[in-house]
């Protein structure tokens, strides 16, 4: 399929040479771009894109314009930081569409939803989201409906909107199959497997990879084929074979930078940082990237979670309590509901666990506990850390709640059983005797040195320590 698109890019570099009239030449470089994105070509694509909305500006083509900011988004969803430039452009397509085309002003809206999730108040990028899939749905056009419901479940992306998540995960995928739509099929499973992982239901999540790596072998294009390698790297650090994760998450990187997709860079540095954190890796290393994170903003109150993370566990606790009085006197409650929060959660859990803070921990125990049976999941499945149970139990055991505790933790341990989570079974049973050791009742200390023979005899055989 790739070498079929390079074929079409040829012919239609061709076809430029022979167009004599602008508005010809705009759709054959439209068309051009849209190919070219698909290629890698980014940067090709993007010039030719450049001239498609100068010539739609200067005729008021409507449509063109719209179709040229729908191409500059990119292929898939990628969220990040507005592109304020891209965002500009957007707003500027929908005022030139108006009402009259109800399908491609929803595709619009959905769009720029996704492009603001970043942008308080939340409310925007849901309201935005919202009325694509109104107008969607009064346009009765597939493709404008899977868009809109695309953008729908980037919009809902936050803890407390699973159930809605998974459902407008699983109308995307029904949609996308019947349709025959493969990309937007293939698009539709990466938010399924993210919803699937956060829920619980691994084994439901590991078929789902593999019938996106059976659809996306066919058509071969990077953007889509880099997300099987750095699912399977995910699932190796979720059943401790770190050597394989950092191998996955390399071909991830690979494949996915011949996209010109920032995302594959960031789930190579995910991968790589929790597999170092989990072999208790050279923490030092990573601070500067976290440090970095924080001072660019965005998610930031959750990079700080992270930086303290880092800190403490690189022995620099002076710095580490800097870094989580810097979230101010709410504590981990200003850390935002949004995609990071899981990520937020567990490094603040472990932060406070290493430097005792017992009332920091009691203040997140309470924001975090509605989550109790999730798994912490860091961006698109990037990352599975294990049951949030766990990070429960740690956190309740700093606080001094050690009945509560020792609940969270048993209940983290079926999880591990069940879902094959070997190194975050490793890291419960430890702190699950580290709070019976402080607990001290009769028969704790036998169950203490139980777990911590299991749990050293499985970390020796996935190299954690």
């Amino acid at each position: 399929m790739l070498h079929a698109l390079e074929v079409a890019a040829a012919r239609y570099l061709r076809a430029l040479e022979l167009a004599d009239d602008d508005e010809d030449r705009a759709g054959i470089r439209l068309a051009l771009a849209e190919t070219q994105l698909r290629t890698g070509a980014l940067d090709d694509a993007h010039r030719q894109l450049d001239e498609v909305i100068a010539v739609a500006r200067a005729g008021g083509h409507a449509e063109l314009l719209a179709r040229a900011a729908l191409a500059r988004g990119g292929v898939g969803v990628r969220v990040f930081d507005p592109d304020e430039a891209l965002v500009a452009l957007l707003e500027e397509a929908l005022e030139a569409v108006g009402a009259e085309q109800p399908a491609l002003r929803a595709r619009l809206l959905a769009r720029l939803s996704i492009e603001v999730y970043y942008e308080d108040p939340s409310s925007l990028r849901e309201s935005l989201s919202e009325e694509a899939v109104l107008r969607a749905r009064e346009a009765n056009r597939s493709d404008a409906l899977l868009d809109a419901l695309n953008a729908r479940r980037v919009t809902l992306w936050s803890p407390d909107r699973l159930a809605e998540r998974l459902a407008v995960s699983r109308e995307l995928v029904a949609l996308a199959e019947s349709t025959g739509d493969r990309e937007r099929s293939l698009v539709s499973r990466t938010w399924l497997v993210v919803d699937l992982v956060e829920g619980g239901a691994l084994d439901e999540a590991r078929v789902e990879i593999d019938e996106y790596a059976r659809l996306v072998e066919p058509l071969g294009i990077p953007a889509y084929s880099w997300w099987v390698p750095a699912w399977r790297a995910m699932l190796a650090g979720v059943e401790g074979r770190f050597d394989d994760l950092r191998q996955l998450a390399d071909e991830a990187y690979e494949i996915g930078s011949r996209a010109g997709d920032g995302n594959a860079a960031i789930y190579q540095g995910l991968a790589r940082w929790i597999a170092d954190a989990e072999q208790g890796r050279d923490p030092d290393r990573w601070i500067p990237q976290i440090a970095e994170g924080v001072a660019r903003g965005g998610p930031s109150d959750a990079f700080r979670c992270g930086l303290a993370m880092q800190y403490a566990l690189a022995g620099r606790l002076d710095e580490a309590r800097d870094a989580l009085a810097e979230l101010g006197p709410q504590g981990f409650g200003s850390v935002v509901k949004d995609m990071n929060f899981f990520a937020g959660a567990g490094e603040f859990t472990i932060a406070v666990g290493i430097l005792g803070e017992a009332e920091r921990a009691a203040q997140a125990y309470e924001v975090v506990r509605p989550y109790a049976g999730r798994m912490f999941v860091i961006a698109r499945a990037a990352v599975c850390w294990g049951p949030a149970d766990s990070f429960l139990g740690r956190l309740a055991t700093t606080a001094g709640l050690l009945d509560e505790a020792e609940r969270h933790f048993e209940a983290a341990l079926q999880a591990c059983d069940r879902t094959g989570a070997r190194a975050m079974a490793v890291r419960t049973r430890s702190w699950y005797a580290e709070m019976l050791r402080v607990r001290g009742r009769p028969g704790d200390a036998a169950h203490a040195d139980e777990l911590e023979t299991a749990a050293r005899v499985e970390a020796d055989e996935l190299g954690m320590r």
